[in-house]
C-alpha cells in the first residue's frame, strides 16, 4: 500500500497494527473512567478507592510502555517473514 513494506505484505505490519488497535480501544474504554473515579477520591488520599484508582492507572501506563516498545521493536526486527501469496 505506498510503500515497499505495504500492509499485507509481511507479518509483522498487520501485527503492529492490532497492538495499535489495542492501546487505543483499552485507552477510550479505561481512561477516562478510572481519571474521573481518581480526580473524585483525589481528597481522600489514602483510602481503598484512591489506591485502587491509582493502581490502575499506573497498569495502564505500564500497558502503553509495553506496546511502545513492542511496536518498536516489530519495527526494528521485522519478524515473521513475508505473507504468501496465497493467504493474501
Amino acid at each position: 500500500m505506498g510503500t515497499r513494506w505495504g500492509l499485507t505484505r509481511h507479518w509483522w505490519v498487520p501485527a503492529k497494527l492490532a497492538l495499535l488497535l489495542a492501546t487505543v480501544v483499552v485507552t477510550i474504554s479505561v481512561s477516562p473512567e478510572m481519571l474521573r473515579y481518581a480526580v473524585a477520591h483525589a481528597e481522600a488520599a489514602g483510602t481503598p478507592e484512591y489506591l485502587r484508582a491509582q493502581t490502575v492507572l499506573v497498569v495502564m501506563a505500564l500497558y502503553h510502555v509495553a506496546m511502545i516498545s513492542a511496536a518498536a521493536a516489530l519495527s526494528v526486527f521485522k519478524p515473521g517473514g513475508r505473507i504468501s501469496r496465497a493467504r493474501r
